[in-house]
């Protein structure tokens, strides 16, 4: 399965494209953490009315569709 670029990742990239000397790093792993639960809390929440998932399953999904560093 292909990584997806997330928001942050995109906003991140086009932001140090225009800024190379851009270093906001605490701010960037927060936001792209922040992203990530959203991300795992809308799998699980997808998977709650079908059938029955593993706590892993969606830090799984996470890190197959979208993780990327």
């Amino acid at each position: 399965m292909e990584n997806k670029h997330t928001a942050v990742q995109w906003l991140v990239e086009k932001i140090q494209q225009a800024n190379p000397s851009f270093k906001f790093d605490a701010l960037i792993r927060q936001a792209k953490q922040m992203e990530k639960q959203e991300i795992i809390n809308a799998y699980k929440q997808g998977q709650h009315d079908s059938e029955p998932i593993r706590p892993t399953d969606a830090e799984q999904y996470y890190n197959q569709t979208v993780k990327s560093e």
